[in-house]
């Protein structure tokens, strides 16, 4: 996959994404490309001393080390790359937080439920100074989203693999 390729599929699933709840994403992927790519350069600064030409001495110079710091712009498959990443990140391991916290819930419910208790857990958090419910995990969100891992995920693979593969 060159280039080209990437930032075609990168466009793609960015509008696609910007469609659904995982918009968030594309927002945040948005911003960090607009930033580009931070990257340090030590550089030498030559400063000669102007007082001094024009005269019979010929002009001193002194030299001396900084670094900076620029931006460079993210390359197709680098975009890409970021996207991908964050696909990941917010659908896979939301997916096992939010699995994880049910377990742990469901450790409080008698022995007799235990069992049953990943299916009937609900969590949910607040906002702290309105206390509206900003997040809600119920069976249905968590299904729907370990289906959406497992659908997403061999898309994610075949992709960086075919990245990676150049």
């Amino acid at each position: 996959m060159n280039d080209s390729e990437a930032e075609r599929i990168y466009e793609t699933l960015m509008r696609e994404i910007g469609a659904t709840q995982l918009r968030w994403v594309a927002e945040e992927i948005q911003e960090q490309i607009a930033i580009g790519n931070l990257e340090e350069k030590k550089i030498t600064i030559i400063e000669t001393d102007d007082q001094e030409q024009g005269y019979a001495f010929p002009s001193q110079s002194r030299s001396r080390k900084a670094t900076v710091t620029g931006s460079i712009e993210f390359a197709g498959k680098e975009k890409l790359r970021l996207l991908l990443s964050a696909l990941h990140r917010a659908t896979a391991e939301s997916a096992s937080i939010e699995d994880r916290l049910a377990g742990l819930i469901s450790a409080d419910f008698p022995k007799e439920l235990r069992e049953d208790a990943w299916s009937i857990a609900e969590f949910s958090f607040q906002d702290q100074t309105d206390r509206e419910k900003i997040f809600i995990s119920t069976v249905a969100s968590r299904s729907s989203l370990l289906n959406s891992v497992k659908d997403l995920a061999p898309l994610i693979e075949e992709l960086q693999g075919e990245i990676n593969a150049d």
